[in-house]
């Protein structure tokens, strides 16, 4: 209550948990009625028109998890405010793109929702998709009223929105329409140069990982039966399929799935030593003879970890912890590579070039290890421990099937 009444506190992000909401959650409903003079974020893949009835009806405005142009036109019908989303893993803004129209344009926002640094560098963030939407032919002018007027429109920034007296001069200027090289950026009537906005910090911190080393023993997985239920990726997507995949088992342990291209997958959890964790399956990334942990797990940010290996995902893990956090990739027991993220396990005091370039050299290296290109390694390894998003995911708790939403089992007959 204290939070949500401060002047900087400027809403309630993401109601992700679309169940609470429908089915009258007192926690929830508490959660929303403190906001209800702010701004409320959503968060609804896939949700069924009654469904989506009630939840708007709890003064919920946006959404950003819209994959198709069918479900963005539902939604925009409804009164609700659609970010057609571009990041490094989901990018829906190409199949979004149709639902936008001559009626309906002023409902629609951009966003990224997760994009790598070397991305925004190399080709920008709510520009790129602008320059994209012109690409696939959206009018440039209302591809640029997407972009700003309309997100002023939807957050209320009555200050903001035009180029007269008595609005803040926030303003960019480019060369040319479809193109959008940026000339210059001006916020607050003031011309924004790197040298003048750049500070450096010098801080003394602690590690965040709060665990202790591991041992591949608690990556074996028991099973009494012939099946288990595999997360199966879909390219382009942070959105997953449940599906079945027999398996060998020997002295009571999976021996091995009998299946192409499905590696074990763990979340372990490391802020309190609970020691908890949960070893799954993860099917279509096509990496081989590595293994790859970070600390980018949302929304919790424990470790998750990938591989075909259980000794190198052991490698994997306590890298991370030696390290403070961030990424580790092993093979044969070796770390072939590594990004350090000393805050929290996901930043770093470094600068964003140098970023950027180590980023690239550990997606190279996962692209040698067999990683396909329709995935961002890293990314999409990031949003498999987020059980609000379909069909199904992993947490320390176990799989989550998003359409039961409940925990199911790993073995199945």
């Amino acid at each position: 209550m204290k939070l949500i009444d401060t002047e900087k506190v400027l809403g309630l992000g993401e109601v992700m948990d679309v169940p609470a909401v429908i089915n009258k959650s007192e926690d929830m409903l508490k959660k929303i009625d403190m906001s209800k003079y702010k701004y409320i974020d959503g968060h609804c893949p896939g949700i069924p028109v009654r469904e989506l009835n009630a939840y708007l009806s709890c003064c919920i405005r946006t959404d950003h998890e819209s994959i198709t142009a069918m479900e963005a036109s539902l939604k925009v019908s409804r009164g609700m405010y659609v970010m057609l989303r571009e990041g490094s893993a989901a990018r829906n803004l190409k199949d979004v793109l149709p639902a936008v129209n001559n009626h309906n344009f002023r409902r629609f926002l951009f966003c990224t929702d997760d994009r790598h640094i070397d991305d925004l560098l190399e080709n920008g963030s709510v520009d790129n998709c602008i320059r994209m939407s012109i690409k696939y032919g959206l009018s440039p002018i209302k591809a640029f009223i997407i972009a700003s007027f309309n997100v002023a429109q939807c957050y209320n920034l009555r200050d903001r929105g035009a180029i007269a007296p008595g609005y803040k001069a926030d303003l960019v200027l480019f060369e040319d329409l479809k193109g959008l090289t940026i000339k210059k950026v001006i916020k607050n009537g003031k011309g924004y140069t790197e040298s003048r906005n750049k500070k450096c910090l010098n801080l003394k911190i602690s590690s965040s990982m709060h665990m202790d080393f591991i041992n591949s023993e608690i990556l074996k997985v028991e099973s009494k039966r012939g099946n288990i239920n595999v997360i199966k990726l879909i390219p382009n997507s942070l959105q997953t399929k449940l599906v079945k995949r027999k398996v060998e088992n020997e002295f009571g342990y999976i021996k091995r799935v009998m299946e192409r291209d499905v590696l074990k997958i763990a979340v372990i959890e490391r802020h309190h030593n609970t020691g908890k964790h949960f070893v799954g399956f993860i099917e279509g990334l096509g990496l081989r003879n590595c293994s790859i942990a970070q600390t980018i797990a949302h929304d919790s940010h424990n470790v998750i970890v990938v591989g075909d290996s259980d000794t190198d995902m052991e490698v994997a893990v306590n890298t991370l912890i030696s390290i403070g956090g961030g990424i580790a990739m092993v093979s044969d027991r070796k770390v072939i590579a590594q990004l350090s993220l000393p805050i929290g396990g996901i930043m770093t005091f470094e600068t964003p070039s140098r970023v950027s370039e180590n980023l690239k050299r550990l997606n190279r290296i996962a692209r040698g290890f067999g990683v396909r290109d329709e995935y961002d390694p890293f990314i999409t390894l990031s949003f498999m421990s987020l059980p609000v998003i379909p069909e199904v995911k992993i947490t320390t708790r176990g799989l989550f099937d998003y359409n039961q939403f409940q925990f199911i089992k790993l073995d199945v007959e």
